[in-house]
C-alpha cells in the first residue's frame, strides 16, 4: 500500500493535478471545481463517471473503496477536504457515530453485500 501521509495532488493523474490545492497548515486538499452535492461534498467527473471528489482521490492514490463504506473525515471533519490522509474507510454506522451526519439507512443491495 502507498504511504498515505506523503501523498500530494501532484501524484494524481495529469488531468486532475491542477484541480486541487493544498491548504498550508492543515493539509486539507480542496477541489477547485464548483460542482457540489449540496451537502458540502464536492463532486467531480472523471473518465465518464461522477465521483465524490474525496472518494476519487482515495480510490486513485490509496485503494478502491467498497461502495458500502463511507470515508470518515477523521482528521479535519471538513466535508470538502479530499486529502487521503484525512479520511478513513468505515461502515456508515461508525461514520454516523463519530460525526454529525444524519442517520443512514443502507439499501437492500448494500445489506445483502454485508451478509
Amino acid at each position: 500500500m502507498v504511504p498515505v501521509i506523503n501523498l500530494h495532488p501532484d501524484d494524481l493523474p495529469p488531468e486532475l493535478r491542477d484541480r486541487f490545492i493544498v491548504i498550508p497548515g492543515c493539509g486539507c486538499w480542496v477541489y477547485l471545481g464548483a460542482w457540489t452535492s449540496g451537502n458540502g461534498y464536492s463532486k467531480i467527473g472523471y473518465q465518464g463517471e461522477t465521483w465524490m471528489a474525496h472518494r476519487l482521490v482515495f480510490h486513485l492514490l490509496v485503494a478502491p473503496i467498497c461502495k458500502v463504506l463511507h470515508l470518515d473525515h477523521r482528521t479535519c471533519k471538513a466535508r470538502w477536504c479530499c486529502a487521503p490522509y484525512h479520511v478513513e474507510p468505515v461502515f456508515p454506522v461508525i461514520n454516523t457515530r463519530r460525526g454529525r451526519a444524519v442517520l443512514y439507512t443502507p439499501t437492500r443491495e448494500e445489506c445483502a453485500a454485508l451478509a
